[in-house]
């Protein structure tokens, strides 16, 4: 049903943008929800546009949790293409942002962008620190979801417990 929602999705983004201005965090927010969108129809080039558009919008405004947000979410979407160098850079920068706001690497989407971490980390070859972050992750996840959480078990499967 995304394809049903894309034309209201782009009206929202473009009055949005009209009252607030182009990079304000809400815009950015639906913006992130139309590549979501464009991504579970397989259009990745789409999604990877959106990002980018993000990225110019964002370059000139105070840097909040959102910046961490769409990184993380645009280093996901480069990991699945088979780009991990860049990948690689994305999601660092993104736990950067977060780490020099205060967010807590408990919250899920930074501990969700550090599981991918580890994954590019493997996928690059650089086994022995792809271990140490998603030991980590796992730990993190282990605490504060617990051990039966689904997430919990995918990081372990990705450590190959």
């Amino acid at each position: 049903r995304s394809q049903e929602s894309m034309p209201l999705l782009k009206e929202a983004v473009q009055s949005a943008a009209r009252c607030l201005g182009a990079g304000h965090e809400t815009v950015v927010s639906m913006l992130l929800n139309m590549a979501a969108a464009h991504e579970l129809e397989g259009d990745t080039n789409k999604a990877e546009n959106i990002y980018l558009r993000i990225a110019a919008l964002r370059a000139s405004t105070q840097t909040s949790a959102i910046d961490g947000q769409w990184r993380a979410r645009f280093g996901r979407l480069l990991h699945s293409g088979g780009r991990h160098a860049e990948s690689l850079e994305t999601l660092r920068t993104a736990l950067s942002v977060w780490r020099g706001l205060g967010v807590p690497g408990e919250s899920g989407e930074v501990a969700t962008a550090a599981g991918t971490l580890g994954a590019v980390l493997h996928s690059l070859g650089r086994h022995a620190e792809s271990v140490e972050v998603l030991r980590g992750v796992a730990a993190i996840q282990g605490q504060t979801l617990g051990a039966g959480d689904p997430r919990t078990a995918q990081t372990l499967a990705n450590l190959g417990v």
